[in-house]
C-alpha cells in the first residue's frame, strides 16, 4: 500500500502499461460491464490497442469493485484511480498466503517449520519486482497468483492426496491464472496434467472417486473460464484475441501510425551472447521498474543475485537425498516443465512480438525459487537454538532493509 501511494499516476511515472490496464476498471465503473475491444472507453491513444480484445478480465473486475466503492463514496478522480489498485494489493496478499500454506506443507513436522514459512513470506514479500507488481494495476500479479494457488494444490494434492479442498484450490489457481496473463499458461498446463495424473492414480482401487474429483474440478473451471473465450469467439472469431488484437494495430500502422513493436531482428545466438538480453531480464527480475527507467544500484543487485545463488546451491545439495521420492520427482519435474515453458513463450514474445526484455513477463518462476531457497536452507539448517535464530533473524531484517531503502531512496 506504502508504494501504491508513493508512484504516480501518469503513463510515464506510473505501472508500466497500467494507463492502458486501466480503461478496461474505468469502462466497468462507468457501466459497461464487459468492454468490447472497439468500445471508444477501452481503446488505448496508440496502436489502436484495446487489452478488451483478450479475455483475462478478472485483475480488471477486482480492480473496478474497489474503484466503485472509491466512486460512491465521492472521491476525485485520482483517487479513484488509486483505489484501483488494491486489486493488485489483494493478488499480492494472497501470493504471500498461498506460498505460506505450500512452504508449511513441505515442512510440515518439522521443528523449524514456522521459522521456515515466515523466511519464505519476508522472502517473497521484500523482492522488489513482487512488491512493485502488488502496487499498480497490472495482470502480472493476477497471474502471478494464480500461480502460486496451483503450485500449493500440486504440493498439497501430491504429498497428501488429492480431496475436494485442494482440488477446488487448483481450480481456483486455474481460473486466476487462466483469466490473469498468458505467460503463466505453463503452470496451468502443467498443474491439470499432474492433477489428472497422480488423481487417478491415487484411486486406482476407485477409479469413480477419480473421475468425480477430477469432473467437479473440471466444472468449476469451466463455469468460470469459459464464458469469457466464448464472448471473444462471437465478437472477434477469435478464440485467444491475438490475432483481432494485432489486426489493429495494422490498421493503425496502414494509417500511418508510428511502428511501435520492434522484435529482435537478429539470431538467438546474437540475442544471448552480444546483447544484454540475459543482463537486462535478470536485472529487471529483480528491481529494475516501470519501463526500466528506475534502475537499482549495481551493489544491490549483487547482494539479490548472491542471496540467491547461495539458497539455490543449498536447495541443490539436499536434492540427492530425495532422488527416489517419486512424490517429489513428481513436483520438481512439472515445476522444471512450467518453468521452461514460461521462458519459451518469453522468447517467442521477444523474437516475433516485440523486443521487451522485462523481468516481470517471467516473474512467475520466482514462486518455485523462493520455495526452493527456503527449502534448501531449512532442510541443511535445523535452527536449533537461539543463536542460530538470531543470525537468521538478523539476515533476514538486513534483506528487507535493502528492499525498502531501495523504493526509500532510488525510486525517487
Amino acid at each position: 500500500m506504502w508504494i501504491a501511494g508513493k508512484i504516480g499516476l501518469g503513463a510515464t511515472d506510473g505501472g508500466p502499461d497500467e494507463m492502458m490496464r486501466s480503461l478496461i476498471p474505468r469502462c466497468m465503473i462507468n457501466g459497461n460491464w464487459l468492454p468490447s475491444g472497439y468500445d471508444s472507453c477501452a481503446i488505448y491513444g496508440i496502436g489502436n490497442w484495446s487489452y478488451a480484445f483478450y479475455p483475462q478480465f478478472i485483475a480488471a473486475y477486482l480492480s473496478a469493485f474497489f474503484m466503485s466503492i472509491a466512486k460512491m463514496l465521492g472521491m476525485s478522480a485520482s483517487m479513484i484511480f488509486m483505489w484501483g489498485r488494491g486489486a493488485s494489493i489483494v493478488f499480492g496478499l494472497v501470493t504471500l498466503f498461498c506460498v505460506s500454506e505450500t512452504v508449511s506443507v513441505v515442512f510440515r513436522g518439522a521443528r523449524n517449520r514456522g521459522l521456515m514459512v515466515c523466511l519464505a513470506v519476508a522472502l517473497m514479500g521484500a523482492w522488489p519486482q513482487f512488491a512493485f507488481l502488488s502496487s499498480y494495476m497490472n495482470n502480472d500479479i493476477a497471474a502471478m497468483c494464480g500461480v502460486t494457488l496451483l503450485v500449493y494444490a500440486m504440493v498439497s494434492g501430491v504429498k497428501d492426496g488429492w480431496r475436494l479442498r485442494n482440488a477446488l484450490v487448483l481450480s481456483l489457481g486455474v481460473i486466476v491464472a487462466g483469466l490473469g496473463y498468458w505467460n503463466a499458461y505453463g503452470f496451468v498446463l502443467v498443474a491439470i496434467c499432474v492433477f489428472i495424473a497422480t488423481a487417478l492414480l491415487q484411486n486406482r482401487d476407485d477409479m469413480v472417486k477419480g473421475v468425480r474429483l477430477i469432473a467437479v474440478a473440471a466444472g468449476v473451471c469451466a463455469v468460470v473460464v469459459l464464458p469469457f473465450f466464448a464472448v471473444n469467439v462471437v465478437r472477434y472469431g477469435d478464440l485467444i484475441g491475438m490475432s483481432t488484437f494485432h489486426e489493429r494495430y495494422v490498421e493503425w500502422l496502414a494509417a500511418g501510425g508510428e511502428v511501435l513493436q520492434h522484435p529482435w531482428r537478429d539470431t538467438v545466438d546474437e540475442l544471448f551472447f552480444e546483447s544484454n538480453f540475459v543482463q537486462d531480464t535478470v536485472q529487471s527480475f529483480i528491481g529494475d521498474l516501470g519501463y526500466m527507467a528506475v534502475t537499482m544500484p549495481y551493489a544491490k543487485y549483487l547482494l539479490y543475485i548472491t542471496w540467491t545463488l547461495i539458497g539455490t546451491g543449498l536447495f541443490l545439495s539436499v536434492v540427492p537425498r530425495y532422488a527416489r521420492n517419486v512424490k517429489f520427482l513428481t513436483v520438481a519435474i512439472a515445476v522444471l516443465a512450467a518453468s521452461a515453458i514460461t521462458l519459451c513463450l518469453y522468447m517467442y514474445y521477444n523474437l516475433n512480438t516485440d523486443y521487451q526484455p522485462q523481468g516481470r513477463y517471467i516473474i512467475y518462476l520466482l514462486v518455485p525459487l523462493v520455495i526452493g531457497i527456503v527449502a534448501g536452507i531449512g532442510k541443511v539448517y535445523e535452527f536449533r537454538g537461539m543463536i542460530p535464530k538470531i543470525v537468521l533473524l538478523l539476515a533476514v531484517i538486513w534483506y528487507v532493509s535493502v528492499g525498502v531503502d531501495f523504493f526509500r531512496h532510488d525510486c525517487e
